[in-house]
């Protein structure tokens, strides 16, 4: 549309068939943002399978498929280690998708690179957001894929808890994009939040 017209946000509301893309496609063409020839198109298409009347309603339809040609799939997440790029080929493990990163961004600004620690979207094609999951890490081709873990040691702090924590202790894990339940295999040492000593005493089983 023309930069002199002023921007507006317009919400439809109806029921299932009450002519809410027919009307906002009508309204579409009206204000300039469809050619008269692509028009007179979906008009003749929708001839031809009995829905004259759809014509309008197409304009949706084809502004749809077309945004969802040109944007991929656009995976988000926060980059731990090394630079993500335009242009990088990385693999999604553990789905084993590789594909071409064209873009970066970050609050809806374009990137050259992104830098551990930075929150991004990333957009890739000829990816179907099928293909990949929440919880997928994305890596540089040439590496070694990243691989799934078992277990893991951690130091954990505890704020407030109304019981005994003890080995056997199965919590909900909340890390970047994963919520998954976990459980606590061994304790294997307590350390003084004051003084910073360890205590090698064994925590017992619950």
């Amino acid at each position: 549309m023309g930069k002199e017209k002023t921007h507006i946000n317009i919400v439809v509301i109806g029921h299932v068939d009450s002519s809410k893309s027919t009307t906002t496609g009508h309204l579409i063409y009206k204000c300039g943002g469809i050619d008269k020839r692509t028009i007179e198109t979906f008009e003749k298409e929708a001839a031809e399978m009995g829905k004259g009347s759809f014509k309008y309603a197409w304009v949706l339809d084809k502004l749809k498929a077309e945004r969802e040609r040109g944007i991929g799939t656009v995976p988000v997440g926060r980059v731990e280690t090394g630079v993500l790029k335009p242009g990088m080929v990385v693999t999604f493990a553990l789905v084993n998708v590789t594909t071409e990163v064209k873009s970066v961004e970050m609050h809806h600004e374009a990137l050259s690179e992104a830098l551990p620690g930075d929150n991004v979207s990333f957009n890739v094609k000829n990816v179907s957001v099928k293909d990949v999951h929440r919880d997928n890490v994305a890596d540089d081709s040439k590496n070694e894929p990243p691989m799934e873990a078992a277990g893991f040691t951690a130091q954990v702090i505890i704020l407030n808890h109304p019981g005994q924590i003890s080995a056997g202790y199965a919590p909900v894990l909340d890390c970047h994009t994963a919520h998954i339940a976990c459980k606590f295999a061994e304790l294997k040492e307590k350390i003084d939040r004051h003084s910073g000593k360890k205590s090698w005493k064994m925590v017992p089983s619950s």
